[in-house]
């Protein structure tokens, strides 16, 4: 029996030992420290209450430690502003060819005449967002246009009309993800843009990306080039046509 009451004391006296006491939280919710706290300390129990934290430690020492590590993860929040720029240019050329032989006593002549055109264009977009360290932000500009559609369904003696459509949305936008590393920022960024092409299809460039910079640095997110080329009658043409996206990471003032 005295055994029994020893053992009995000896289990019970590093639970007569714990530590409780409240930490306060000035910028950071509960949900976003006790998570990070309770796998640096798994020994203690720690749980959030409002704007402070219940901690139940093994010792005074352990308590320090979990109070020292809240300094530094409980720090404020910074607003950022994510600058992305997606630019688009293009080239073309084509060359016409026009041949004519004449046929004389003296011979035959041949006469060619060769003409060259070339043509360069680049549009670009510069968006702008601001977004929470840590949060994620989407913005997207364009136009919107209404494409009708009739269909039919057939019954015994007669024929119903249906009438109807859907929106058709084109333009340039991204959604962006940035997370302060002490003086570096990393960021998640899918930039995408369409626009409406002369017979109504929609053409797309998408990219998505995982960068990481300084703050203020223009950081290349990637580019895309298309080429293309045909031939005719007396005719030929070439195209090529260059995507590329840049993104800049700021602090907001």
């Amino acid at each position: 029996m005295r055994a029994l009451a020893l053992l009995l004391v000896a289990l019970a006296g590093p639970a007569l030992a714990d530590v409780v006491d409240t930490l306060p939280l000035r910028h950071k919710p509960a949900a976003e420290i006790v998570p990070a706290l309770q796998q640096a300390f798994p020994d203690a129990g720690i749980s959030g209450f409002y704007d402070q934290l219940i901690v139940r430690a093994p010792d005074a020492e352990t308590l320090a430690r979990i109070a020292a590590l809240l300094e530094r993860l409980d720090t404020k929040t910074q607003r950022l502003t994510v600058t992305v720029e997606q630019r688009e240019s293009g080239a073309q050329s084509s060359v016409d060819a026009d041949a004519a032989v004449t046929l004389s006593n003296r011979g035959s002549a041949a006469a060619v005449r060769l003409g060259a055109t070339q043509a360069s264009g680049t549009r670009s977009a510069l968006q702008q967002v601001a977004t929470m360290d840590g949060g994620r932000a989407m913005i997207s500009l364009g136009e919107s246009r209404f494409v009708p559609t009739l269909s039919f369904a057939f019954r015994p003696g007669y024929r119903i009309a249906t009438y109807g459509g859907a929106w058709q949305s084109a333009g340039t936008g991204f959604w962006v993800a940035p997370q302060m590393l002490g003086s570096q920022v990393r960021l998640r960024l899918y930039p995408q843009s369409s626009r409406f092409n002369a017979d109504g299809s929609i053409a797309s460039r998408e990219i998505y990306s995982e960068v990481a910079g300084a703050l203020g640095e223009w950081l290349p997110v990637g580019e895309s080039t298309q080429q293309a080329s045909g031939a005719g009658l007396g005719a030929s043409a070439q195209s090529t046509s260059r995507y590329t996206v840049w993104v800049r990471v700021e602090v907001a003032p």
